[in-house]
């Protein structure tokens, strides 16, 4: 399960590892009323191009589709269970592991998919602290595992960590709001159609970023309307973000002329003022490693 703003940033290295060759992997981007439609068709059509993994685009808050990915997982199900009859074995209920960095909505999705409460839901990292598993389908046919959110041993990408920080998919003790809220600003002028992002922020709190840099902007931000109060400043602008009040776009494109889904992103733009925000994080502890 990923982050449909950042689905490269919340896909676990070692998940293909851990299926093996050969497995079904269903791809959940969730969130998926955080971005626009063509970027739900874009990066479908890019993670799809793995043999062996289905994407399904999903909002497990108000349950968009949820009833397509449930009958899909049941279908698979109800296959595996006719090859196990067809070898003269025994019925058993099909297992099936619900991986996903913290906060992407595991949870949630578990709550839909069984149609009630069932799961531990909120939306902060680390709710999920024990291993559960669920029944779903006739006479439990299907069961899912929800687990804690799994974060790779280390963090080396730091602007995929920074990325993770602004859509609220690690938890905030782990960073310094202020700075990266400051990324969060340097990301939306190497977006593309970047212009009408910052216009966006322009007009929402009445302080042009034009000629700022981003951590001058949270500064600006703060003096403006905050009291001085930079770390409430960027909390604010993250929080906005994340609640898609200053529009519903990601923060990553699919890799141009990839062949598979599991390709390292590189942000496009301006990298050297990313890179700094990035090597000053990493300095002060204010990321994982």
């Amino acid at each position: 399960m990923r982050d449909a703003r950042i689905p490269l940033s919340t896909g676990h290295p070692s998940v293909p590892e851990w299926a093996g060759p050969g497995k079904l992997r269903l791809v959940v981007l969730n969130q998926c009323d955080k971005v626009s439609e063509g970027e739900r068709t874009r990066w479908a059509a890019h993670l799809a191009r793995n043999a062996g993994t289905r994407v399904v685009c999903t909002n497990a808050r108000t349950g968009e589709g949820v009833p397509r990915l449930a009958k899909l997982a049941l279908s698979v199900s109800a296959e595996l269970g006719a090859k196990r009859a067809a070898k003269g074995l025994r019925p058993r209920p099909v297992r099936c592991a619900v991986v996903g960095f913290p906060n992407v909505g595991k949870s949630a999705l578990i709550n839909r998919l069984l149609g009630r409460a069932q799961c531990a839901s909120a939306a902060r990292p680390g709710v999920t602290r024990h291993l559960q598993w669920v029944s779903m389908g006739a006479e439990g046919a299907l069961q899912l595992l929800d687990a804690p959110g799994v974060l790779p041993m280390r963090l080396a990408d730091q602007a995929a960590a920074l990325r993770l920080a602004i859509c609220n998919d690690i938890g905030e003790a782990s960073y310094t709001t202020s700075l990266v809220a400051a990324q969060f600003v340097e990301t939306l002028r190497a977006l593309e159609g970047s212009p009408a992002r910052l216009a966006a922020l322009a007009q929402r709190y009445r302080v042009s970023p034009a000629g700022l840099s981003g951590e001058e902007y949270i500064h600006a931000l703060a003096a403006a309307g905050c009291d001085g109060d930079e770390e409430r400043a960027g909390r604010k602008l993250l929080k906005d973000y994340q609640e898609g009040k200053l529009g519903n776009f990601g923060l990553e494109a699919p890799p141009r002329g990839a062949e598979g889904g599991e390709t390292v992103y590189e942000a496009p733009g301006p990298s050297r003022r990313l890179a700094h925000l990035a090597a000053r994080a990493k300095r002060l502890g204010l990321l994982p490693t």
